[in-house]
């Protein structure tokens, strides 16, 4: 598999309705592409979140520091967006500046639209609407803009 494969969006490019073999191919390597995203990705992240919110598991932080920045970053803005008063933005520091927060009184409000921001202007358009894409093609809530 291609390292650096990505969507296609120049229907130019796409392949052929009169060759068949040839989408079915391309088919079956997203379904692929997505199972194994899902696999080493998606479900460890959810399974070490869940825990870390539920208890605050140092363990379960450290599992989801381990995890590929570039791959975790939008799903823990999506996790963000939907708990602003968590302690998201300590993961998202920790992850993108390499240390850990301060005890210091910060305002989660102000907090989460700086990294809103950083996101949609540095990774929101890095980002698919593919890779929230269940395996049975349901995408989970999206982050409210």
């Amino acid at each position: 598999m291609i390292a650096d494969e990505k969507l296609q969006s120049d229907r130019r490019k796409l392949p052929s309705p009169e060759d068949p073999k040839q989408y079915y191919v391309l088919k079956n390597r997203a379904a692929e592409i997505r199972r194994l995203y899902h696999q080493t990705i998606l479900e460890p992240f959810l399974a070490k979140a869940t825990e870390w919110e539920a208890s605050g598991s140092e363990d379960a932080y450290q599992a989801l520091l381990a995890i590929e920045k570039d791959e975790i970053t939008p799903l823990v803005m999506a996790k963000y967006a939907e708990n602003q008063d968590g302690r998201w933005h300590e993961l998202l520091n920790e992850l993108h500046a390499g240390k850990k927060v301060t005890g210091e009184t910060i305002d989660k409000k102000e907090e989460y639209e700086k990294w809103k921001k950083w996101f949609v202007e540095m990774k929101g358009a890095e980002c698919s609407e593919e890779i929230w894409l269940g395996p049975e093609g349901e995408a989970p809530s999206a982050p409210a803009a």
